[in-house]
């Protein structure tokens, strides 16, 4: 009995870095594996990608492609790029960028409370309520008859 092989190979489960398969099923199986979506979803946002701006969606798979390969190298280089732009930045405009935290000291420190943003907030949610309680009332229906007239 003849069966093929490549089936007892194939986890679908396995993460990005295995490097069996084309590029494109490598791509897939690694942005739905990172981002924590199904395959499916992946293979739609680049069709749709590709129908409304084949450019940049171009540009997405080929940054895809070496993020997926090679993540800890992708991230370093983007890293390293983005500092050259900050030092660049600052040596033309002569203001110093701060120095982005790093997500370990962002996600230490407690979320701030704004009290006055939160009663702004408040008073904008309650206004909104009042115009979508008037926009649904029979008052609005018939104003809107009488402008008509």
């Amino acid at each position: 009995m003849r069966h093929n092989s490549k089936h007892n190979y194939e986890d679908h489960d396995d993460g990005p870095r295995r490097r069996s398969g084309c590029a494109v099923k490598r791509i897939v199986r690694g942005l739905a594996h990172r981002f924590g979506v199904s395959r499916g979803v992946v293979i739609a946002s680049f069709v749709v990608g590709f129908i409304f701006v084949p450019l940049l969606t171009l540009l997405v798979l080929g940054a895809a492609w070496f993020w997926v390969d090679d993540p800890e190298r992708f991230e370093h280089r983007v890293s390293s790029a983005a500092n050259r732009a900050r030092n660049v930045y600052d040596r033309t405009f002569g203001s110093s960028t701060p120095p982005s935290p790093d997500v370990e000291t962002i996600m230490a420190d407690p979320i701030p409370e704004f009290p006055d943003l939160r009663k702004q907030f408040e008073n904008l949610e309650s206004l909104t309520g009042a115009i979508e309680a008037y926009a649904s009332s029979e008052d609005f229906r018939l104003h809107r008859e009488f402008k008509k007239i």
